[in-house]
């Protein structure tokens, strides 16, 4: 992975805190919360387990988000239930595009997108 990759990831992981949508660190293509990341940043403040709970109620500082997106082995994480963040994840942009046609209503956000489509 490329010092360019790493930025980017950075800078989209800035984006999601700057727009007010709390995330975590999971391990590249695992979809798999990637505890040694959280357990290094968490432990320097006082707790012992490696947990989200924290990210319920609160955005990653950008301490946080350096420790873990400079590292080739994370990706990031949508943490839903932090300001009653949902996500649906459809597969391809048609699909997403039937859902936003059917349920207007129900679509208020700027859909983000990382790999096919992410509202």
């Amino acid at each position: 992975m490329s010092n360019k990759h790493l930025e980017n990831i950075l800078k989209i992981a800035n984006k999601y805190v700057d727009e007010d949508i709390s995330i975590v660190p999971i391990k590249i293509k695992q979809k798999e919360l990637n505890y040694k990341s959280l357990r290094e940043v968490i432990s320097s403040k006082g707790f012992n387990l490696a947990t989200i709970i924290p990210y319920l109620d609160r955005l990653p500082t950008n301490a946080e988000l350096t420790a873990w997106f400079s590292s080739k082995e994370n990706t990031i994480a949508i943490v839903t239930g932090y300001k009653d963040t949902i996500c649906i994840d459809f597969d391809d942009k048609e699909s997403f595009e039937t859902w936003k046609n059917e349920y207007p209503d129900v679509f208020q956000n700027t859909p983000v997108q990382i790999g096919r489509a992410h509202v």
